[in-house]
């Protein structure tokens, strides 16, 4: 608020005094400061619309991803649970149904989103993509293949972590 009142109260007002010193005319000063304000306040506002653009986006491919929901209630069913048994392709979700494509391409514009709801985003989308692999192979396994149990057991312990996280980021962005 004091950033405010010293751009556009009391630096015009110093600049206005120190052009009637030197007998500069002050009409052209209004203009340029006009423009200078103005422009700042389009840049702001530019910026706002894509944050916002970026939120909703978001926010669209968080709600996609509703199979997260039931995910710890179904392995939490699973006896016996990891690490002493596969866990079945038939209680997690394809990687296909958890979709990361606006988060991939706003990368570099992710940077625009308030720090507290940046940090939630990266945080959530890095353990997501971590777990993805993980899906694809309970879902590509075949009886001779054995899926690395330790990838197993992070997603069975991650599952309510994930949920949390989802939903926590739904409602920052809603």
């Amino acid at each position: 608020m004091l950033g405010l009142l010293i751009t556009f109260i009391i630096i015009p007002i110093a600049i206005g005094l120190q052009l009637e010193e030197y007998d500069i005319d002050s009409s052209l000063f209004i203009p340029a400061f006009t423009a200078v304000i103005g422009s700042f306040g389009l840049y702001f506002l530019r910026q706002w619309r894509r944050r916002k653009r970026i939120e909703t986006a978001l926010e669209a491919e968080l709600n996609q991803m509703s199979d997260l929901k039931s995910l710890p209630d179904n392995l939490g069913e699973l006896e016996p649970a990891p690490p002493d048994d596969d866990i079945p392709a038939e209680v997690v979700p394809t990687p296909e149904a958890l979709p990361t494509d606006v988060y991939d391409s706003n990368l570099p514009e992710l940077s625009l989103l308030h720090s507290w709801v940046y940090r939630d985003v990266v945080g959530f989308y890095t353990q997501l993509k971590r777990h993805k692999p993980t899906l694809r192979e309970i879902h590509l396994q075949k009886e001779e293949e054995d899926i690395t149990m330790s990838n197993q057991e992070d997603l069975y312990r991650e599952a309510e972590e994930l949920k949390e996280k989802r939903s926590k980021l739904l409602r920052k962005l809603g």
